[in-house]
């Protein structure tokens, strides 16, 4: 008798685009400790050769990055800040162009490669990110972080069912608060709070995890959240 076939894992259309990994010199780096630096940096990738360099750089649409950044260190409230960014990993739609930076001095090295996602329904799969677990104040409008473990992981595992994956409580690790801080416009701060989120959950919408890894998740994508790091599953302790 013969056994009865399996069907295959159903594909829908996925997430095709670029992703680029940027080593900063030692300089680089500590110029970078300010967040708005680093998102300018970025930019400077997509900026077109044809605009002087005076001109602001928009945020082109879909371009997500994430930092590897150094250890963390105390302020003087004790509160534990972002180290300075070593490398980037850039997620883009379209090709960039680091040619620039790398002759300027202020990229050491730049790789830029295809990826390509497809991820089917009922597929397991790793997920990796640096996100800003946050809420909206509905009275003063301002975003204010959650505090612990528990609430943060509640707010992943709320926004991934969202975006078409279902994650199993415990099977979230939630990594320590940290302070990325900046200056904008000369004297606007910025200060967004991280976690670095490790997760493992199902594919339920294939369409919307695509969008997902193209768009991001959550909020402070300008300052280096919400890029989606994922691979199919594998037996890999943790």
């Amino acid at each position: 008798m013969t056994s009865p076939s399996v069907a295959p894992m159903a594909v829908v259309s996925g997430y095709n685009g670029w992703r680029s990994a940027l080593a900063l010199p030692a300089a680089e780096q500590n110029e970078c400790l300010d967040v708005h630096r680093l998102h300018q940096l970025v930019l400077a990738g997509f900026r077109d050769p044809a605009l002087s360099t005076a001109v602001p750089a928009e945020r082109p649409p879909l371009v997500l990055y994430a930092a590897d950044r150094g250890p963390a260190h105390p302020d003087a409230e004790q509160r534990r800040v972002a180290g300075p960014p070593k490398a980037v990993v850039v997620q883009s739609p379209d090709r960039p162009d680091w040619q620039p930076l790398l002759d300027s001095g202020r990229l050491s090295q730049a790789s830029t490669f295809p990826v390509e996602y497809e991820y089917g329904l009922g597929q397991e799969v790793d997920l990796r990110v640096i996100a800003n677990p946050s809420y909206r104040d509905t009275t003063t409008r301002r975003r204010l972080s959650l505090s612990t473990v528990a609430e943060c992981g509640s707010w992943l595992r709320r926004r991934l069912a969202a975006e078409g994956v279902d994650v199993a409580p415990h099977h979230i690790q939630v990594g320590e608060r940290e302070r990325i801080t900046g200056i904008k416009g000369g004297n606007h701060a910025i200060t967004v709070i991280s976690r670095t989120f490790r997760a493992r959950g199902t594919v339920q919408s294939p369409d919307a995890f695509h969008r997902a890894l193209a768009e991001g998740l959550g909020p402070a994508k300008a300052y280096g959240c919400g890029l989606l790091l994922t691979k199919p599953l594998t037996d890999e302790a943790w």
